[in-house]
């Protein structure tokens, strides 16, 4: 099973970092750092859509709306490596 992790800084950044990087690779998923809650909805739509298959066809739609901001189409983009 995949786990992807996603953490949003806090005051307690060393201890909950260190967790959530861990989970991320005990899991074969990945870990991502977000400061904007805004990317959220999109990255969560994308992971789905990554393990379907149909990540590339998601990011061309919203590349061609023009409804991607820069933060969310980096975090997007670190889905695909």
């Amino acid at each position: 099973m995949k786990i992807y992790s996603v953490f949003c800084p806090t005051h307690k950044k060393d201890r909950v970092y260190r967790f959530f990087q861990s989970l991320a690779e005990g899991g074969d998923g990945r870990f991502m750092e977000i400061s904007e809650i805004e990317v959220l909805t999109e990255l969560l739509i994308g992971i789905c859509l990554k393990e379907t298959g149909n990540f590339d066809k998601f990011v061309a739609r919203l590349g061609l709306n023009k409804s991607l901001s820069d933060p969310q189409k980096k975090k997007l983009l670190m889905l695909k490596g």
